[in-house]
């Protein structure tokens, strides 16, 4: 079951400009993951995070 606090956050990653979201990608970076967002065709958001 997800936790609603993840999907939360997770939403708003994907909805932040960005600006915003290159910041908590450098923030994510430090501490050892990699954070990606990608839109596709239907215009959804996709985030990963992945361990380094």
């Amino acid at each position: 079951m997800l936790d609603l606090d993840l999907f939360y956050a997770l939403e708003t990653m994907s909805l932040m400009d960005d600006y915003e979201f290159e910041k908590i990608r450098l923030e994510f970076e430090k501490n050892g993951y990699i954070l990606k967002r990608d839109k596709n065709e239907n215009g959804d958001t996709d985030i990963t995070v992945e361990k380094k």
